[in-house]
């Protein structure tokens, strides 16, 4: 399935510590907590609203130092744009993902493998990239045997 977009949302180590503040984390948190939230499941809370549509394959941007930006994680979006709550202090409203199409990946996409497919810079804000381009990046992401799909039966380490 072609998905409606592909965005690049950028996880905060700073902001959001307990939750990316390492890859171990991050891998807890794409493959154990999002799975296990309720109201909805796969609740992925967002600091500001951005225009992501619904059926987007989102990358997730990690950073471990700057230069060092890497995509380690995807997932499809279920919801169309931000569900509007104010339950959660400094959250503007979540996205709903579907946790059944989270994928964290063992070794990272690098920020030059990004370029060399889309010639577009990781690091920038909420990033938007041709989706006529996703069988390149599908191809280049299996090369590369680095994805590990969370389910029950799998639950490998990071």
């Amino acid at each position: 399935m072609i998905p409606t977009a592909i965005r690049v949302f950028p996880l905060s180590r700073i902001k959001e510590p307990d939750a990316f503040g390492t890859r171990e984390k991050a891998f807890n948190y794409f493959c154990y907590e999002l799975k296990s939230r309720e109201n909805p499941p796969g609740r992925f809370n967002i600091p500001s609203d951005s225009k992501f549509l619904k059926g987007s394959l989102i990358l997730f941007q990690y950073t471990e130092r700057k230069g060092k930006e890497e995509i380690i994680a995807d997932a499809l979006l279920l919801s169309n744009g931000c569900i509007k709550s104010d339950e959660i202090k400094n959250y503007v409203g979540y996205y709903c993902i579907d946790v059944d199409s989270i994928n964290f990946y063992r070794t990272p996409v690098t920020k030059e493998e990004i370029f060399s497919i889309w010639n577009k810079k990781l690091g920038r804000a909420k990033l938007q990239l041709d989706v006529s381009k996703y069988d390149d990046y599908r191809a280049l992401f299996k090369s590369k045997g680095n994805i590990m799909r969370r389910n029950r039966r799998n639950r490998g380490r990071f």
